[in-house]
């Protein structure tokens, strides 16, 4: 058995996760400060990539019979289903309210939608990196 993925997977989610915070800070700061233009069109596109992070990951579960690739998507299957329902779940209620700037909530809210979005691409990067490591 090749333990190559499993030395390395718990630094990159902690890597991933310690970035998708400090990511979505300074969103919803500038957010809170009227510097994000066009943040609809931006949650959107978060809502298409939290989908398209959905299928590949449906279609990795379902495809890999390679026991190495199993064990990343063991690893990092958790964070990529939080990270993909929380887009989802936090995009929706952001597109149904007006996204106003000099609001903390909806700042906050921003902020959670980066932060989940961060988590998805960074737990996508990882577990791609991890199964093309094991090949």
């Amino acid at each position: 058995m090749n333990n190559r993925c499993c030395c390395c997977c718990i630094s990159c989610t902690a890597v991933g996760i310690f970035l998708s915070i400090i990511f979505a800070i300074l969103i919803g700061v500038l957010f809170f400060f009227g510097l994000v233009p066009g943040i609809t069109t931006a949650i959107w596109i978060a809502l298409g990539v939290a989908a398209f992070a959905a299928i590949v990951t449906f279609v990795n579960v379902l495809q890999d019979r390679n026991y190495d690739h199993r064990s990343c998507i063991c690893e990092f299957l958790r964070g990529l289903i939080v990270g993909i329902v929380g887009t989802i779940i936090t995009a929706i209620i952001a597109l149904a309210i007006p996204l106003i700037p000099f609001i903390v909530l909806i700042a906050i809210l921003v902020g959670l939608v980066a932060f989940f979005l961060a988590l998805v691409i960074s737990q996508l990067v990882c577990f791609l990196l991890c199964k093309c490591g094991n090949d």
